[in-house]
């Protein structure tokens, strides 16, 4: 059975938030939370926020209003956890929101299949791309190294031109769900180099490939392959039945934030996840505008 879970409904990553002060408050309710985002303006000295929770109780509903005007929050996000699975990826995906904190869209791998039915089930390229690197004795072992890690993520950043969080930060991250059990960081070596690696995340029954990155210049020995096929095996033989790629887009739109990425993931040909729609209250409309229009500004150039 398919399942997979908001990262954000984890509460030991929610106290990383907290502790690296990425977000401001954490209210907790029965079967649900509210995070309360800094949201800075330009020209404005006062300061804001956003809100967000994935699972609108009743007592949530009520609460909501009262903490936007606590901490002046402009907007919150409903972003809910229930999923249908896309029955052909040549579909269009669900329409983007004003903001969402995780992607509209996911793909992942069921563990309750056996090793052959999942390397049946990839696209041939993808099977091939696995021996390649086998072929170019690329070694995938587990890691406490985080600081080759942050290496081989500053470069990928700089390559496919997306922001990431500082290495204090990455660090802090995965110590605290590390000693846990709740992190795991797999390297890729080419004679003794490291090219590439990820850091999976663990919670209730589900992997999560939460952060990755790679060296273009090693490109050819394919290790990306072999370092997800790895940290898929070692999820499954912990008995987690669901290995989440978090994030993809089946969007035609060579321009969409997660079309490179997306191109890699799929190719492991899971079933691709639509979440419900999410939803966004507005508070101040005024504020909401300025921010609406200051986005597709910075769309359009």
């Amino acid at each position: 059975m398919i399942q997979t879970f908001h990262p954000f409904s984890d509460p030991d990553i929610i106290d990383i938030l907290l502790k690296n002060k990425r977000i401001l408050k954490a209210y907790k309710f029965p079967e649900s939370k509210i995070l309360v985002f800094q949201l800075k303006l330009p020209f404005f000295k006062k300061g804001y926020s956003f809100l967000i929770t994935t699972n609108l109780t009743q007592k949530v509903k009520n609460q909501l209003p009262i903490l936007a005007k606590k901490h002046q929050a402009i907007f919150a996000i409903l972003e809910p956890n229930q999923f249908e699975i896309l029955k052909d990826q040549k579909q269009n995906p669900p329409k983007e929101p004003f903001k969402s904190l995780v992607p509209i869209q996911t793909t992942v791998l069921d563990l309750n299949l056996s090793q052959d039915e999942l390397l049946k089930n990839m696209h041939s390229k993808t099977r091939y791309n696995i021996k390649v690197a086998k072929k170019h004795n690329i070694k995938v072992q587990k890691s406490e190294n985080i600081k080759d890690f942050y290496k081989i993520l500053k470069l990928t950043s700089t390559r496919d031109n997306f922001a990431i969080n500082s290495e204090k930060y990455i660090q802090s991250f995965y110590e605290n769900l590390k000693k846990k059990n709740k992190a795991q960081l797999f390297m890729a070596f080419k004679d003794q180099t490291p090219v590439a690696g990820l850091i999976c995340t663990y919670h209730k029954q589900t992997a999560i490939y939460y952060y990755g990155a790679s060296d273009h210049q090693y490109r050819k020995f394919m290790a990306p392959y072999l370092l997800q096929w790895e940290a898929i095996c070692d999820a499954k033989a912990q008995d987690f039945h669901t290995y989440d790629f978090l994030g993809v887009t089946t969007s035609k739109d060579p321009k969409h934030q997660l079309s490179g990425v997306s191109q890699f993931k799929l190719k492991f040909n899971g079933p691709v996840l639509n979440f419900q729609d999410r939803q966004t209250l507005v508070y101040k409309p005024f504020l909401f505008l300025l921010l609406k229009l200051k986005k597709s500004l910075k769309r359009f150039f």
